[in-house]
């Protein structure tokens, strides 16, 4: 089985994490136990061999003390990892282009007794070449 881009990225952002302010990022989905981290979500995919569009979610959760500083820090760490996944993207050789469709900041909410959290979501859509006619590997 090759290797995906997205198991590539996902790697990648495990390794970055501490550069990028993190402490957790994950891939399956389920909510962090962490606070600021990533979650990365395939939401589609479609396409024809030899091109294969893939849509990935890209979810940053921040937790502050307030929310105006919370959605400051967490518009911050948003934009961050969007430039460097965008450039991590451009430097694999089977991406043919990328795409940031939308972004949404909800509303921070207060866990009960702790800190206000807040997450921003984002939406990454990946033109790739296929690996073969019935094999997609982006």
């Amino acid at each position: 089985m090759p290797t995906t881009i997205i198991a590539r990225l996902s790697a990648w952002l495990q390794q970055e994490a501490g550069g990028l302010g993190l402490r957790e990022v994950r891939m399956d989905g389920r909510e962090p136990a962490a606070h600021p981290a990533v979650v990365l979500r395939l939401v589609g995919s479609t396409g024809n061999a030899p091109l294969v569009e893939q849509e990935l979610e890209l979810r940053v959760l921040a937790a502050g003390a307030r929310p105006a500083e919370l959605l400051a820090r967490l518009s911050e760490l948003t934009a961050g990892i969007r430039a460097r996944i965008s450039y991590f993207c451009l430097q694999q050789p089977e991406l043919r282009s990328i795409r940031w469709l939308e972004t949404q900041y909800p509303r921070p909410a207060e866990l009960a007794g702790g800190p206000v959290l807040a997450a921003s979501v984002s939406r990454l859509a990946m033109t790739a070449i296929a690996a073969s006619a019935g094999e997609v590997s982006a």
